[in-house]
């Protein structure tokens, strides 16, 4: 007998002795390692076809119906009693399924990450801490402090510090961690059961965004080689970028059709001139692509692909801007492309798709979102699709955050799964069609029509050829997105008091982006929201229709019906209208229709079929302004009473677009109501936001003016001082003892003095960076020829010359040296 044997004659088979300690799964290949307390095993799974094929740490060959002979080899070589054998095929074969399946499993999320020593912890919403050093990952529960302590103690004493300073180290980490991390509360219920709060994760903590970006590539991990989608996580404040080295917790998508999702995710050789361009950026902060320059880009890159007008060439490229911020907001939008066959919808369609990080889809089925949105937060491109029940609800949720849709699992029918709906999106659609789209969600879009233009446009868009652009939309994203955050919430309390409703989900973002470019496009985008607002559709066209018909039966029954282009009043409406005290008036389901249409048909089945449709919406409608019904006369006829102060209230909310045939002015004459006032001004808005824009702006402008009179100063008196300097080194290095004792004093007095008033200019400037990392190597140079306190003084000189390039650093040197 073995010593495995030996070892394990007299061990009683429990399924606390076995554990999975590590799983990987790829879609098609993968593994999961089952520790029994003395021996570790690698079960290798592998998915052909239908089948799934298993194997002992080899390749997977045997099928799976026959796992006997898997867990015949384990309990011989652990010599485990044959009366086991069924509870050990039960654990195993249930880690087989859960880990085929575990591509479809809620990972876990990371919602907070802090930096000890050449360690990272990250805290995960599942109450989990994982700490990664050196490659190697430990795994402690956010409650256990006394682990966290003992784990950060031996990454401190590894790192060669002592006890002491280990000690120091730890307890300043860990007060700095709860100031940022609140710890779980915990719930224990009578039967043992320990229940958590769960964390969240949160894009934006304190000044710093967690910004995705997705890789497409070839990957090889623990011996398996697949394609798929890998997410680097990028740290950005805005002036520090910094790419995490630990593992990503949002795991692979395995995705083999590349066009699928070329749009959404990076190559490898797009990675790599990213990170080279945020190197850059950080380096020399004027290589920061602008927000005017950003734009002017997409605005002159359309039209070699598409002939639109100006409105929709301007909103189209905001629109793609938005896309790549809209993670920041609570509230994105939509936009919808509509026109005639041949229009130009397809170009317009495949130019947002390329500039965007989107997925375009014609007919998805609910598998198919879940799994794309889901696990890559993009833009889903819809192109001229069925819009079935499903599809309207996920659009009319879509553009809000925190609305998920609860989907059943297929396989575990107990089980709740949420499908996310939060992304901006892109519909294509012919005129007939967009009348089958809810008219919530039309509202929350941007609807660009399209109309044929001749000329010559190419037919595809390049990735090679717009990469340029969409590198600067990544940089954008990156280094300016505390800018849209900031005028976004500031212009946001101003529009709110003027636009209300589904306006103001999409307008704020158009403005504010507008107003990061420049006055004329913030004036030309102000303009658009003032004309969409007259035109938005606030009601359903039952209850337009009732609330026009209620006002045309207060107007006609005041004027007589002269000049209504209807019949008189005392021939048709006679008998169904009447007026009331307290300014409450009394009518017919049947009046509306007779103002409406200029007429009533008994036998027109339409009219009978839409005074039944007015009745129930009056009497069970819930309107506001509804506030009484009766029955009266032989007939029977049902009575509404509508109060017109609340109706004016009621259309003051909602601000809908009235008759122009109304008679407002007898109205008010009669009621003291003036329905014309129930709009909002919203050139006040105008001013008011171009009035902001003016003021910062000037204010900008004059401090830009006077840094760079600043930088002027500095540079003029610091060559005027590199040539003290130079003249200051000759005497040192060769000794030149003609000059006198007093006259080396002054110049070094003055010296002093300039670089003690420089100084204070560092503090008072704004775009000033540190110094302090100047290259121990250099001062280390200057202290053997000037001496320690002149070569740390001259070492911040080189530096801040070096930064303002007038020169090359070994220049520097050799002026001050020969």
């Amino acid at each position: 007998m073995s010593n495995n044997g030996k070892n394990n004659e007299n061990i009683r088979f429990s399924t606390n002795d076995f554990k999975v300690v590590g799983r990987f799964w790829n879609g098609k290949l993968g593994y999961f390692i089952l520790d029994t307390g003395v021996k570790k095993y690698r079960i290798e799974i592998r998915r052909h076809r239908k089948a799934i094929l298993l194997g002992l740490n080899e390749r997977p060959h045997i099928p799976k119906n026959r796992l006997d002979i898997l867990i015949n080899k384990i309990v011989e070589e652990l010599n485990i009693k044959k009366k086991e054998f069924n509870r050990i095929r039960d654990l195993i074969e249930k880690e087989i399924w859960k880990t085929v399946y575990s591509d479809l499993e809620d990972r876990p999320k990371s919602f907070y990450r802090e930096r000890f020593l050449n360690a990272y912890i990250v805290f995960y919403e599942d109450n989990t801490i994982r700490i990664f050093h050196k490659g190697d990952v430990y795994k402690v529960d956010m409650t256990d402090d006394a682990t966290l302590t003992e784990k950060l103690y031996e990454i401190a004493t590894s790192e060669g510090y002592n006890y002491e300073e280990a000690s120091r180290l730890v307890d300043e980490f860990k007060k700095k961690l709860k100031k940022s991390v609140e710890i779980p509360s915990i719930v224990i219920l009578p039967d043992g059961t320990i229940i958590r709060s769960v964390q969240k994760d949160e894009i934006i903590r304190g000044d710093t965004a967690r910004i995705k970006l997705w890789v497409y590539g070839e990957m090889t991990k623990e011996g398996f080689t697949f394609k798929g989608i890998r997410c680097i996580v990028v740290l950005s404040d805005c002036v520090n970028v910094d790419f995490p080295e630990y593992d990503i917790d949002e795991g692979i998508v395995v995705v083999e059709n590349e066009k699928l999702v070329e749009n959404i995710t990076l190559s490898p050789r797009e990675v790599e001139r990213l990170k080279i361009s945020i190197k850059k950026c950080m380096a020399d902060p004027t290589s920061i692509p602008s927000w005017r320059e950003v734009y002017n880009l997409l605005y002159t890159t359309i039209d070699k692909y598409i002939g639109m007008d100006e409105r929709s060439k301007v909103l189209t490229v905001l629109f793609i801007i938005h896309s790549y911020f809209y993670e920041f907001f609570p509230v994105t939008f939509y936009i919808i492309i509509v026109g005639e066959s041949g229009s130009g919808k397809a170009n317009l369609k495949d130019f947002i798709s390329k500039l965007t990080r989107s997925v375009s889809v014609a007919q998805p089925t609910i598998a198919a979102l879940y799994r794309i949105v889901n696990n890559l937060d993009c833009v889903v491109v819809i192109d001229e699709t069925r819009f079935d029940s499903f599809l309207r609800l996920w659009l009319n949720v879509g553009n809000r955050r925190g609305t998920w849709i609860p989907r059943a699992d297929k396989e575990d029918q107990d089980k709740i799964r949420a499908m996310k709906a939060f992304s901006p999106k892109v519909l294509v659609c012919q005129p007939s069609q967009l009348s089958k789209i809810a008219t919530d969600t039309r509202n929350r879009s941007i609807i660009i029509n399209m109309k044929r233009k001749k000329g010559v446009f190419e037919r595809e868009v390049r990735r090679e050829e717009i990469w340029p652009i969409i590198e600067k939309l990544y940089l954008l994203k990156i280094f300016r997105w505390k800018e849209y955050y900031r005028v976004f919430q500031n212009l946001d309390q101003i529009i709110s008091q003027y636009l209300g409703g589904h306006p103001r989900d999409k307008w704020p973002h158009l403005i504010a982006l507008a107003y990061l470019i420049g006055e004329d496009v913030l004036k030309k985008v102000l303009d658009y929201c003032i004309e969409d607002y007259a035109k938005r559709e606030e009601f359903s066209e039952l209850v337009s229709y009732v609330v026009n018909g209620i006002l045309r039966c207060v107007s006609v029954s005041l004027t007589g019906g002269q000049g209504q282009g209807l019949r008189e009043f005392e021939t048709e409406l006679i008998e169904e209208v009447e007026t009331e005290e307290n300014g409450v008036i009394k009518l017919t389901s049947k009046a509306i229709v007779i103002v409406n249409e200029g007429f009533y048909d008994q036998r027109n089945k339409d009219h009978r079929s839409l005074v039944r449709q007015i009745g129930r919406l009056l009497k069970k409608g819930g309107l506001p302004f509804v506030v009484g019904f009766s029955r009266e006369g032989t007939k029977g006829s049902r009575w509404y009473c509508v109060d017109l102060t609340k109706l004016y209230n009621f259309l003051k909310s909602y601000e809908p677009e009235l008759p122009e045939d109304i008679d407002f002015e007898i109205i008010r004459e009669n009621y003291g109501i003036d329905f014309k006032k129930i709009f909002s001004d919203l050139s006040l808005m105008k001013e008011r936001i171009m009035e902001l824009w003016r003021e910062e702006n000037e204010k900008y402008t004059l401090m830009e003016e006077k840094v760079k009179e600043r930088k002027k100063e500095k540079i003029t008196r610091m060559s005027e001082k590199m040539s003290e300097t130079s003249e200051m080194s000759e005497e040192v290095i060769f000794g030149n003892t003609d000059k006198k004792e007093g006259e080396k004093t002054s110049n070094k007095r003055d010296m002093k003095t300039t670089i003690r008033e420089e100084k204070e200019e560092e503090y008072t400037s704004s775009d000033v960076s540190d110094i302090s990392d100047v290259s121990m190597k250099k001062l280390v140079n200057l202290s053997s020829t000037f001496g320690e306190d002149m070569a740390h003084k001259l070492s911040k000189i080189l530096m801040e010359l070096k930064k303002k390039e007038v020169m090359s650093l070994e220049d520097l040197l050799l002026t001050i040296l020969f």
